[in-house]
């Protein structure tokens, strides 16, 4: 499984997010905001708190967390249909910064 290496909230309720293959780009949550444990999350300002756990998780303060694999399916499944229609996304950011993994030889492979 590959881990999130850096995470970037975005407007709109999305993350720009790359994982540790180099494998990138922007997912919309927007979707996936429902139940008790994502309802904080709607609030523009929480949901820019986000972080990176010691396990490449995106969470947030209040124990909400995305699997990893998840994101990384659904981010192939984007990446493919952007190539298909030459979408550009312009990458604008309105809430919080960039979170980057310490990558001082965690993870790193030989």
């Amino acid at each position: 499984m590959e881990r999130v290496i850096s995470a970037n909230p975005l407007d709109d309720f999305k993350i720009e997010v790359e994982f540790s293959d180099g494998t990138h780009g922007v997912v919309s949550m927007k979707d996936r905001l429902f139940g008790l444990v994502f309802e904080p999350l709607k609030d523009p300002i929480f949901f820019a708190r986000l972080t990176i756990d010691e396990f490449g998780v995106i969470c947030w303060p209040n124990g909400a967390d995305i699997a990893p694999d998840a994101l990384y399916e659904k981010l192939k499944g984007a990446n493919y249909r952007e190539k298909k229609s030459n979408f550009k996304n312009t990458g604008k950011k309105k809430f919080g910064s960039m979170v980057k993994e310490n990558q001082d030889g965690y993870g790193k492979k030989d």
